[in-house]
């Protein structure tokens, strides 16, 4: 199978999404997202699901959703914590987290990886090689 990529155009690679449950010592399996890409300042749903059993997701399905600018990752771990049977008060020290940042290019692979835990959260990401 041969894929060309077009004249001109930058080479598409795949956002990618991992969760780490820290507070439980495992992936965060099944963890609810949103993805939100700003047009013109306004914000459009380009992308939803859960993580899979290893916590990581493509939040952006095809090429024709993903565009350099600007996005929104919105993380349901309220829901989450709920669902792994984590003891949690009536009101969630973290609850719906809302990530946003930069994408210049999408011709590099991007992984956010997300460290999480009822009482906070850490972002990272990674830049991948374009030819990966």
């Amino acid at each position: 199978m041969h894929h060309f990529a077009p004249q001109n155009e930058e080479r598409f690679r795949m956002l990618g999404l991992k969760i780490i449950d820290s507070f439980g010592g495992q992936f965060a399996k099944a963890a609810q997202y949103e993805i939100s890409f700003n047009e013109s300042g306004e914000w459009r749903l380009v992308g939803e699901g859960v993580t899979d059993s290893r916590g990581t997701a493509k939040p952006i399905a095809d090429r024709e959703s993903y565009f350099p600018g600007y996005y929104e990752l919105t993380l349901f771990l309220g829901e989450y914590f709920r669902a792994a049977g984590y003891p949690l008060p009536g009101r969630k020290f973290v609850d719906i987290v809302p990530i946003r940042f930069g994408i210049d290019s999408v011709a590099e692979a991007t992984e956010i990886t997300v460290t999480v835990g009822p009482n906070g959260y850490s972002v990272h990401r990674s830049i991948g090689d374009a030819t990966a």
